[in-house]
């Protein structure tokens, strides 16, 4: 974990355990007064505006010394839900102190324990481009609206179609193996002799060629998709993953124009070097006081950007070794490089950026630019090269 500016009187963990407190707190404090005013006023209710004026008034914690850190007015997703709430009414409207109750528990909280456990996940997954010192204002402000589950939408659906052409392969009374076998017959499958069918550029990624296939694309789908997608949201990161799938399928039809292709790999590959754009956005961030605190070292950008490359190139090293010496079926290598690449030529320009500096905005519209010119480039490519085979027009 990284931090800009001064240090912090408490530790990251501190701040994740009391984050779960602010509202409850809160809550308690704000039900007492606004009950004390529906006493002095009887059956007469409270109008809007008194109600607004105690939402603006900072609460007065009984013991100083058990007030979460710069907790003085809170600003967090409760009360932002309740001022949604009351900006529907008029200010002279009255309230009952019934349906004041029903406003401060019509978001279906959760337990303390509930909300400790979703801020360490999401603590965990914000770590390479949310400042430690700015975390706690990212867990107070993250409402889940919209929630991630675009990855969760993605591999659901590769996981019913796998379902669905292994019935269908058993029907035919052919097996898929561990590491090979899908229906060569299919309308998803890039192939080479039908590339008149502009959608199997995309589609592709839901067919997978054996169980083990599958399972290491959802993998990281699910465990680097996830947390992307928490932080940028999932329009940012549906733009990278289709990016690195559309790129992917490009950069093989070119390399191998005689190879067909299954596989989510581009887009898995695009959520990786999106990582690697995170990391380069906010390197001087992620490396604040990393060489005195152990913890914020393994955070660190150094830190961080050796685990990626380790994943990618150990994954990398094993397609080339599939590729050439393997059994089965041929691994694709180019499609990886091409989604690898697109996630990174994407990152830059879509992904957030706490803060950005001159330098990442050029390098973000050169990004574009290059990322546009390789797929134009390979359009052009897949019509006026001579060497594909013989297009198959039934």
């Amino acid at each position: 974990m990284s931090s800009h500016g001064g240090s912090q009187p408490r530790n990251e963990m501190d701040r994740v355990e009391l984050s779960g407190l602010d509202d409850e707190e809160y809550i308690r404090q704000l039900d007492q007064r606004v009950k004390q005013l529906y006493d002095q006023r009887g059956n007469q209710g409270v109008t809007v505006e008194e109600i607004w004026e105690l939402l603006n008034a900072p609460p007065v914690f009984e013991d100083e010394q058990d007030a979460p850190i710069s907790f003085s007015v809170p600003s967090g997703e409760f009360e932002e839900m309740l001022k949604k709430e009351l900006s529907k009414k008029n200010k002279s409207d009255l309230i009952s102190y019934a349906e004041f109750q029903r406003l401060i528990t019509k978001r279906g909280r959760l337990t303390r324990e509930e909300r400790r456990a979703v801020d360490r996940f999401i603590l965990w997954a914000i770590q390479n481009v949310v400042w430690s010192s700015e975390q706690r204002d990212f867990l107070q402000m993250y409402t889940c609206r919209p929630p991630p589950i675009f990855m969760v939408v993605i591999s659901i659906i590769e996981i019913v179609l796998f379902a669905v052409f292994v019935d269908e392969m058993k029907r035919d009374g052919t097996a898929i193996l561990p590491e090979s076998g899908f229906p060569s017959r299919n309308a998803l499958i890039y192939k080479p002799d039908r590339r008149y069918e502009a959608w199997r550029y995309l589609t592709y990624m839901l067919v997978h060629s054996g169980y083990v296939h599958l399972i290491s694309n959802l993998v990281v789908q699910l465990l680097f998709g996830i947390p992307l997608e928490i932080v940028h949201k999932w329009l940012r990161v549906m733009v990278l993953y289709f990016g690195g799938v559309l790129a992917g399928s490009l950069a093989h039809s070119v390399t191998d124009p005689h190879v067909a292709l299954v596989g989510a790999s581009g887009g898995c590959y695009a959520i990786l070097g999106g990582h690697l754009a995170s990391i380069i956005l906010n390197w001087s961030e992620m490396n604040h006081e990393y060489k005195t605190n152990p913890i914020r070292f393994v955070t660190s950008a150094p830190a961080s950007l050796l685990f990626m490359l380790t994943i990618i190139i150990g994954d990398t090293g094993l397609a080339v070794y599939n590729r050439f010496f393997g059994p089965g079926t041929k691994v694709g290598i180019t499609a990886h490089i091409g989604g690898l690449l697109a996630g990174l030529m994407l990152g830059v320009p879509t992904l957030k950026n706490l803060r950005k500096r001159p330098w990442e905005k050029i390098c973000g519209l050169v990004m574009v630019i290059g990322f546009l010119f390789f797929i134009v480039f390979c359009v052009f490519f897949n019509g006026f090269y001579k060497g594909y085979p013989p297009t198959v027009w039934t």
